[in-house]
């Protein structure tokens, strides 16, 4: 509830796509790489969003781009063992999963 009046939303963190990366498998697959969207340049958190629960189509299951991680952090960084720093909000890279069953082909034509 809200000031007394029921209102169904999902709070969201907003992310853009990226420039993917040459002869990936994931990219070659369909699923596109995303970074963290930030509401101004020096913002240490992501920008969020209020999304009516009526306008929510499904459930987007996004993976850490591994070969990022691993690329900055070492082939050992997982992402539990990575800084919670706005530097490293602002570095890292995800795919979307075109893998998972709730990622409906018919809403993501590219795949």
């Amino acid at each position: 509830m809200l000031d007394g009046a029921v209102d169904y939303f999902v709070v969201v963190w907003c992310m853009d796509e990226v420039s993917s990366i040459p002869e990936c498998a994931l990219t070659r697959s369909g699923c596109r790489r995303m970074a963290w969207r930030f509401d101004t340049p020096d913002a240490e958190w992501t920008d969020l969003d209020r999304v009516p629960l009526a306008r929510v189509l499904r459930l987007e299951h996004t993976v850490v781009d591994f070969q990022d991680l691993g690329d900055r952090r070492g082939l050992g960084a997982v992402p539990s063992s990575t800084p919670d720093t706005a530097v490293e909000r602002r570095a890292v890279r995800f795919f979307t999963n075109n893998f998972d069953p709730f990622t409906s082909r018919m809403l993501n034509p590219r795949s």
